[in-house]
């Protein structure tokens, strides 16, 4: 084990892509030492500096550093757009040539590390300025979360799909970076920002754009009308199940959903007493730990034997195509039964729960596995299913403790740390790259 340890640690022998032997990139001493330096000057030595000290402005220089990090990721933005414009959008795997587009997509794997390592100087000016409340854990968390993935892609597997991460994380912060110059220049110009929370569904939104894209369309009319009646044909004819077999069902079904929660849920309990509904629940959230349980144990059997990086959709009739296939099947399904919880919202009159981002989630989860499951089922996308059946059933453990004894949920200390789990399992799926052999 210390040897081993011993050889990751100076990267000898070597085991990563020898074009990505650069500067703040050839061990990973290095982004250790960096990363334990950066959680000591916040946590330890920025804070006993600032013990005694008034609080630093800095509007002029963080005025420079939000203009330089807006031309910094529009830079990289350009270069990647580049890049990917002759480029698949689905699974790109890492070219281990010369030639120049191989060239360029180091070029812009190594740009987008080195930029990870300056936005940690983000928080560095949080602890001049004293603003302890912006030092949360999901900031630390982030940082250094996306400057890990960001390396050890770089170090081992450069390029391919994770160019389209660095493509829409520095479109969306260059907008970001341009809302923090307005806020640095003039303060009160925050206030009155009202498309600054737009940005964040932008993300998710051109996040799912990238995982659900299709071909273009020649014809926009005829396209449409072939794709909802699915005639001709354009999906995998394995999966001609129910509630799979053409998007009217889903599109109808989305309505009714829509149509329930915001007009005729609303209209019933108007002048009705709130349902308590604790049977239904407890059994509700037995139910769905039962179902994702399922699902997360077939996904795991299916996933077994896979590669951790791109699994291409298997179009064969094997046992183990047939199990992605039904895992596949039985996770949409799943998404459909989970549109029951906003009901559930309706009639016990939790209009609070029901956010614009509750019901985008439901919805943009649904249409994903739908349109993924119908065109290209299995594959990296069985993945999804794991993690997110996974965390969903640590949730409705805590759901059907809540549902049992309400009071029982002002004592639970873990339910935060199930939403980090979340994200560090997505974020470790988005760092998988492509091997050369899929």
């Amino acid at each position: 084990m210390l040897d081993k340890v011993f050889e990751f640690l100076t990267d000898s022998p070597s085991i990563s892509d020898p074009r990505m032997d650069r500067i703040l990139l050839r061990t990973p001493v290095q982004l250790i030492t960096i990363l334990a330096f950066y959680l000591l000057l916040i946590y330890k030595l920025g804070p006993n500096f600032m013990k005694e000290r008034k609080t630093f402005e800095f509007k002029k220089i963080l005025v420079v550093y939000n203009i330089l990090q807006i031309f910094l990721n529009s830079g990289i933005f350009i270069m990647a757009a580049t890049y990917l414009r002759n480029q698949s959008f689905f699974c790109i795997p890492s070219d281990k040539s010369e030639s120049p587009e191989a060239t360029l997509a180091l070029r812009v794997h190594y740009s987008y590390l080195l930029l990870k390592y300056f936005d940690l100087v983000e928080t560095v000016f949080y602890v001049l300025r004293r603003k302890e409340r912006q030092i949360s854990f999901l900031h630390v968390y982030h940082h250094i979360g996306v400057l890990v993935a960001a390396w050890v892609s770089g170090k081992y597997f450069p390029g391919g799909q994770a160019i389209y991460v660095a493509l829409y994380n520095t479109l969306i912060h260059s907008i970001m970076y341009v809302y923090y110059l307005f806020s640095a220049w003039n303060p009160n110009y925050s206030k009155d920002i009202w498309w600054k929370k737009y940005v964040t569904l932008l993300q998710i939104s051109i996040g799912g754009g990238l995982c659900a894209n299709l071909c273009k369309m020649s014809t926009m009319l005829d396209k449409v009308f072939e794709f909802l009646t699915d005639s001709p044909p354009i999906s995998d004819p394995r999966m001609d199940r129910i509630l799979m077999r053409t998007p009217v069902q889903l599109i109808t079904i989305i309505a009714c959903y829509l149509l329930l929660i915001y007009k005729l849920g609303p209209n019933f309990m108007k002048e009705r007493k709130t349902l308590e509904l604790k049977k239904n629940l407890v059994v509700y959230n037995i139910l769905q730990i039962f179902l994702n349980l399922g699902i997360f144990i077939m996904a795991a059997t299916y996933l077994r034997n896979q590669s951790f990086f791109c699994i291409p959709s298997d179009k064969s009739e094997s046992p183990e195509a047939t199990l992605a296939l039904r895992v596949h099947h039985s996770y949409l399904l799943l998404k459909y039964f989970d549109l029951v919880e906003t009901v559930f919202y309706v009639l016990r009159k939790k209009e609070r729960q029901i956010s614009f981002l509750h019901v985008y989630h439901h919805i943009g989860v649904l249409t994903a596995s739908w349109v993924s499951g119908k065109y290209f089922p299995g594959g990296q996308a069985i993945y999804v299913a794991l993690y997110n059946t996974l965390i969903h059933c640590i949730m409705y453990v805590y759901y059907l403790l809540s549902a049992w004894n309400p009071n029982y949920s002002k004592d639970i200390w873990w339910k935060k740390y199930v939403t980090l789990l979340q994200i560090s399992l997505k974020e470790q799926l988005e760092s998988q790259r492509s091997p050369d052999q899929i």
